[in-house]
């Protein structure tokens, strides 16, 4: 699986994850964000490097957990103010760990396609 399919996944990954804190529906706006109704929650920022001949992938996830910033351009929004149970950043930060273990696991013995079913 090469790089470009990460970042495909990464999207439905975390919004899997959010998804346990509140009953709305979150929505990917390609390539890297995820939207609670026309609102943005959260922002993936990712980035390839080589180092000693090797490449590797950097994924940065920025949600907004307690408050929102306000942009001019853009309408955001945030997490607690949806969601139905107590939101709490260690324990997300936890379910990221974990989701990700998981996923490279999977990764070993799966293709792309298998991999999105999985995730969605």
């Amino acid at each position: 699986m090469d790089f470009k399919e990460y970042s495909i996944l990464n999207a439905y990954l975390i919004r899997k994850i959010l998804s346990k804190y509140i009953k709305r529906q979150i929505n990917i706006k390609w390539p890297n964000d995820l939207l609670i109704g026309q609102q943005k929650v959260c922002g993936i920022l990712q980035e390839t490097i080589n180092h000693k001949e090797k490449n590797f992938l950097i994924v940065g996830i920025g949600i907004n957990t307690l408050t929102s910033p306000n942009i001019n351009e853009l309408k955001t929004t945030y997490l607690s103010k949806f969601s139905i149970k107590k939101v709490d950043n260690n324990m997300i930060l936890d379910d990221v760990k974990k989701t990700y273990e998981k996923f490279l696991t999977q990764i070993k013995n799966s293709n792309f396609l298998k991999l999105k079913n999985i995730i969605k």
